[in-house]
């Protein structure tokens, strides 16, 4: 009889022992240390002052338009958008420190906004001279109605940053409105659309403003003021572009028509 081949049958082993389970007075913290012998609420609590005084810094950050270390947001459109661009592209621009105002040594009333009040003249003020030839026509022409036209100067050493022509006010009470000067070479509808979109980048950059279009060189049409205004909407609308806040066209027989308007053209 052959000897049965007998192996030895070893007992299963335990299973593992669980991990320690921290006990609720400690708690991790960001730089991997444990707060010991404080009660769980404190610790949040602690926790949470940090959060919030984070949150507290990154919104202050935003409402200048400048995210935490110095760049724009990831996702911004709109005032931001002109803010930020204002900002880094003039560094004499920062919405933190007080704007010179009307009656301060250093305001300018071409660069700065503000009620002149008893100040206000209409008429063109350019005693430096300025605005060139066209630019001068167009402030002339809106003097006439009454307008106070100061020209801005320009500063050409910031790369990119745009130098609208004039600020514009209407009455005593008129804080001003940036507002660029173009002058047409041709009459038809594809011109206005463009200085339209040109003008209206140009002021963008400064929180929005006013174009006003010379068409008398050209004896422009109202037709073509129209459909020049209206093709210019619908580029803008097609190609997420930024549009004046106001259009002032001055037609061939001087007369201005100002956009936009009610009437719609096709």
């Amino acid at each position: 009889m052959m000897a049965e081949d007998v192996r030895e049958i070893k007992p299963p082993e335990p299973p593992p022992e669980p991990a320690e389970v921290p006990k609720p007075t400690e708690l991790s913290n960001r730089s991997g240390a444990k707060a010991h012998g404080q009660p769980l609420e404190s610790q949040l609590s602690a926790h949470q002052d940090a959060h919030d005084a984070a949150q507290s810094e990154y919104a202050k950050a935003l409402d200048v338009g400048i995210q935490p270390g110095g760049g724009p947001p990831s996702e911004y459109n709109g005032p931001e958008r002109r803010l930020h661009d204002a900002q880094h592209l003039d560094p004499a621009h920062d919405l933190r420190r007080q704007t010179p105002r009307p009656g301060d040594q250093d305001f300018d009333p071409g660069k700065h906004r503000g009620e002149l009040h008893d100040a206000f003249r209409a008429g063109v003020h350019d005693p430096d001279r300025l605005f060139n030839v066209t630019e001068h026509r167009i402030a002339d022409r809106l003097a006439e109605d009454g307008a106070s036209v100061h020209p801005r100067e320009r500063d050409d050493t910031v790369p990119g940053k745009k130098n609208p022509d004039a600020m514009v006010r209407n009455s005593p009470d008129d804080v001003g409105t940036i507002t660029e000067f173009k002058t047409l070479k041709s009459a038809d509808s594809s011109a206005v659309r463009r200085n339209i979109l040109d003008a209206a980048e140009q002021v963008d950059q400064y929180g929005g403003g006013n174009v006003v279009i010379d068409g008398r060189g050209v004896n422009l049409t109202d037709e073509s003021a129209g459909r020049g205004y209206a093709r210019a909407v619908g580029q803008a609308k097609q190609m997420d572009l930024p549009m004046p806040e106001r259009v002032e066209i001055i037609m061939g027989d001087g007369s201005i028509k100002v956009f936009p308007e009610e009437r719609a053209y096709v």
